[in-house]
C-alpha cells in the first residue's frame, strides 16, 4: 500500500503515518495523505498518546503527526507478520477487556477523544501485531501487548511511590 506523500512527511514520520493509514482506512475509499490527515486528525492525536504511553512512540511536535516511532515500534514493524493474527480464544476475556480499558483510561486521561478510539486503537495495534482476533472479529491483546501495559503500569506505580517518599519542594 502506497499513499501519495502529499504532506511531504520525512521517512520516520511517514512510517508511523502508514501504520495509521493501514489501520483506519478499512472500508473507506483510498485517500491522499492530506485528506486522510484532515479526516482522521482527532484519532491520530489520540492514538499518538496511546502509542507514547506504551513506549512505541515519542512526542515530536515539529512533524505533522506530533509523534515519532520509537525503536520498539520500528522493531515491531520490521518483523514479518502474517496478515492478521488469529487468537485461539472463542471470545475476549475480562482480562483482555481490562487491558484495553487500562490503555484508554491511563493514556488518554487528559485528552479529549472520540468514542470510536477503542476500535481505532485495536486496529492500529493489530497492524503492529500486538492484537490477535477471535473468530467474531473482536481483538484480544497479545502477550507482548500485555507486557508493554504491565511495564508502563509498574513505572507509573514506582513514580507515584517516589513522589510520596520525596514530595515536591524538598
Amino acid at each position: 500500500m502506497r499513499v501519495p506523500n502529499d504532506l511531504y512527511f520525512k521517512p520516520d514520520t511517514y512510517l508511523l503515518f502508514s501504520i495509521y493509514y493501514r489501520a483506519l482506512t478499512v472500508g473507506h475509499r483510498k485517500l491522499s495523505a492530506k485528506s486522510f490527515f484532515e479526516r482522521f486528525h482527532k484519532q491520530i492525536q489520540a492514538m499518538g498518546h496511546v502509542l507514547e504511553w506504551l513506549d512505541l512512540a515519542y512526542p515530536n511536535r515539529k512533524n505533522g503527526l506530533g509523534w515519532m516511532p520509537s525503536h520498539i515500534m520500528i522493531d515491531l514493524i520490521v518483523q514479518p507478520h502474517r496478515r492478521r493474527l488469529k487468537s485461539r480464544k472463542e471470545s475476549p476475556s475480562a482480562q483482555d477487556e481490562d487491558t484495553f480499558e487500562t490503555m484508554i483510561e491511563e493514556a488518554l486521561a487528559d485528552v479529549e477523544y472520540d468514542s470510536s478510539i477503542r476500535q481505532d486503537m485495536i486496529s492500529v495495534l493489530g497492524v503492529l501485531g500486538l492484537v490477535a482476533y477471535v473468530s467474531g472479529g473482536e481483538g484480544v491483546p497479545t502477550n507482548l501487548l500485555r507486557e508493554l501495559v504491565a511495564k508502563r503500569r509498574r513505572r507509573e506505580r514506582d513514580r507515584r511511590e517516589m513522589e510520596s517518599i520525596w514530595p515536591e519542594g524538598l
